[in-house]
């Protein structure tokens, strides 16, 4: 299941350097940048999929944590960011709500 939560903008629209700079100093060491692009950015955070709540494995998925960071809106005034999980486990879940909330505030904006 895709988790979206998108950060709306209000009257201040800030520009990707902006957020890039912002999420790297959330996530300060904590996970690593993946492929960035003009669009999405991954990040790829430590350890590999662990869900307890379930204490099952799921063979046909791979290891890996991460979380897609896209935009919408003019490089330099963005309309929203969608901090979005597909399919992962809680600890993910958490850093990537956590990390959506953190925008909310800083930019004193709405989470949807």
């Amino acid at each position: 299941m895709t988790l979206h939560r998108i950060v709306q903008f209000n009257k201040e629209r800030p520009d990707r350097t902006s957020v890039l700079e912002y999420v790297r100093a959330y996530i300060n060491g904590c996970g690593r940048f993946g492929e960035v692009i003009t669009a999405r950015w991954y990040i790829i955070l430590p350890g590999e999929y662990s869900n307890p709540e379930r204490n099952t494995t799921d063979p046909t998925r791979g290891p890996d944590r991460w979380i897609e960071i896209d935009f919408d809106g003019p490089e330099n005034r963005l309309r929203y960011v969608d901090v979005l999980t597909r399919d992962m486990d809680p600890f993910t879940q958490s850093i990537a709500d956590g990390l959506a909330a953190s925008m909310r505030r800083k930019w004193r904006c709405v989470v949807t």
